[in-house]
């Protein structure tokens, strides 16, 4: 009898402790048994706080826990997505959340998508958004689906504009309906305003129009000729003026000299804001009245990165604006393969606030406004483009000699205050 009592006591030791252990809780050592050792007392403890039986290692000591994740694999081990609910005070914690709990989940922060890297620009994303809930098991969706703009009839929508937007590019009707003065014709441009002399001279050259640099910090030129009153007086000679105006510079500028001011990454908007802002005190100075158009000169930059591209994009989307509200046409010049190219993959994306005009370099070649294999045969017309088609050319008329860019002009020119 006594043997058999023994018997049933250590069947009740070992179910006492099986039952503890499932629970996580350690049973208190029957009497006569050895007690636990510190480092069964560590392994005792974790085994409470994470519900698995401890590994050793040779010589009894606690393996330290891996920080590293680890992947349970499909249908296996914990559920990925956290640590489940937390249990009732006096409760055991269960290891293992009943599937789908959602825990602490964490979404990644993707921070601002201008920021992933050379991904061109954002209309090659596509459509990007959250339009429903996670597609997790156990998180429900939205009940309501998010609400859409209505898009803009196909009739009255630019081909290029995007489903569920509403802006009009403004590259495609005539400038002469928002109130512009159009010059067709032959052109130059040069950096320092000539003398009125000159001017006068060239008269009886085939050039009818020049493009003249008004301000921007990144004006190289002296201008002690650029007055108000030169502008009245050569106006009155016939010619029409191309205002330019020379801001800040992409980072990548080709020249180490265009490098010199860069646009401001930490304030793009303010910054082109305030450049339009002078740009159009400028014009104002020189009597230069609204619808007249502004043409940001945007020197040649490397195209192959969007660090280079996307201040770019930003400052003149936000240049143009500002100009535009201000009431004056927003012009854009740069090279065929810098400026030029990006504009118009920026359009072909829709992107908004582009300039309304385009002033585009491209040496070498017949000028031809209309030609350019960079620029969509059907944007930014009619009476919207000036092709540079050459560069650094002396040439001589009425006995007085300048060194000019030539240009073939299909487009607004400045309203001369009378």
């Amino acid at each position: 009898m006594r043997d058999n009592n023994r018997i049933i006591r250590l069947v009740l030791v070992m179910l006492a402790s099986l039952a503890c252990g499932a629970a996580g809780v350690m049973p208190v050592a029957a009497k006569g048994t050895a007690r636990p050792g510190p480092h069964q007392r560590v392994l005792y403890a974790h085994a409470r706080h994470t519900g698995r039986a401890p590994s050793r290692r040779p010589g009894g000591a606690p393996r330290t826990p891996s920080h590293r994740p680890r992947d349970p694999g499909p249908a296996s081990g914990p559920s990925p997505l956290g640590p489940g609910p937390v249990p009732a005070p006096g409760q055991p914690r269960n290891p293992f959340p009943p599937p789908g709990w959602p825990g602490d989940l964490r979404l990644p922060d993707l921070g601002d998508l201008r920021d992933l890297g050379n991904l061109g620009d954002l209309g090659d994303l596509g459509g990007v958004g959250i339009v429903g809930g996670l597609d997790t098991p156990g998180v429900p969706a939205p009940t309501q689906p998010p609400t859409m703009p209505t898009p803009t009839p196909p009739s009255t929508r630019n081909p290029h504009q995007r489903a569920g937007q509403s802006h009009v590019w403004p590259t495609t009707d005539d400038p002469r309906h928002h109130g512009a003065q159009i010059f067709q014709g032959w052109g130059f441009d040069i950096c320092s305003a000539p003398s009125l002399d000159t001017m006068r001279a060239w008269r009886d050259s085939k050039y009818g129009a020049i493009g003249v640099y008004i301000g921007g910090r990144s004006r190289s030129c002296p201008q002690d000729n650029l007055t108000a009153h030169w502008v009245r007086r050569v106006t009155k000679m016939g010619w029409r003026l191309l205002p330019v105006y020379v801001g800040s510079q992409s980072p990548c500028a080709t020249a180490e000299r265009h490098r010199v001011n860069v646009i401001d990454e930490e304030d793009i908007d303010g910054q082109a804001a305030h450049e339009a802002d002078d740009a159009v005190y400028n014009a104002e100075r020189l009597g230069m009245e609204r619808n007249s158009p502004i043409y940001l000169d945007m020197e040649s930059y490397d195209t192959q990165y969007r660090f280079c591209t996307r201040p770019v994009l930003e400052f003149v989307q936000a240049w143009s604006r500002e100009l535009r509200d201000r009431g004056y046409l927003p012009g854009f010049y740069s090279n065929v393969n810098a400026g030029i190219a990006q504009m118009e993959r920026a359009r072909r994306h829709g992107h908004p606030d582009l300039p309304d005009l385009l002033w585009f370099a491209h040496w070498g070649v017949e000028p031809d406004v209309y030609d350019e294999p960079k620029l969509s045969s059907g944007a930014w017309r009619p009476h919207r483009r000036v092709h540079q088609y050459a560069g650094d050319k002396r040439e001589t008329h009425g006995g007085r000699t300048m060194v000019i860019d030539r240009d073939l002009v299909d487009a607004p020119v400045a309203i001369i205050r009378k």
